[in-house]
């Protein structure tokens, strides 16, 4: 089970296989999760994101960022040369994936704030 949770007394328990997901409840007769019994009211919130597609050749466009597309090249050398047992040149390109995604991070959520008050004051 990946998650347990109790609503009323009742234990609630998910699962995900494959493309699947399921959710159960602790029977009270045998203690095994099964299906549940009874109606769940504004009890169990479940919220899906998509995978993007995966590429199927070489020439496949990958959905990543511009500013990403370059960090993703380090990450893919990184690697490759982790495969090949050349760990100095994978901690180098490592080293320029982590730098380039927090690059692109604090691009994208951080800089300067400017604050101002929401009203106008002034003194007569």
């Amino acid at each position: 089970m990946s998650h347990k949770t109790r609503i009323n007394n009742t234990k609630y328990a998910y699962y995900i296989q494959g493309g699947n997901f399921a959710i159960v409840e602790k029977s009270d007769t045998s203690g095994h999760y099964e299906s549940p019994s009874k109606t769940i009211a504004s009890g169990i919130s479940v919220t899906f994101t998509k995978m993007p597609a995966l590429p199927t050749s070489e020439a496949s466009i990958v959905p990543v960022d511009p500013e990403l597309s370059v960090a993703l090249v380090d990450y893919v050398k990184a690697k490759f040369f982790e495969k090949e047992g050349e760990y100095d040149k994978r901690e180098f390109h490592m080293r320029q994936f982590k730098k380039r995604v927090f690059e692109f991070q604090k691009n994208r959520f951080g800089g300067a704030k400017i604050a101002m008050p929401l009203n106008g004051y002034s003194i007569k």
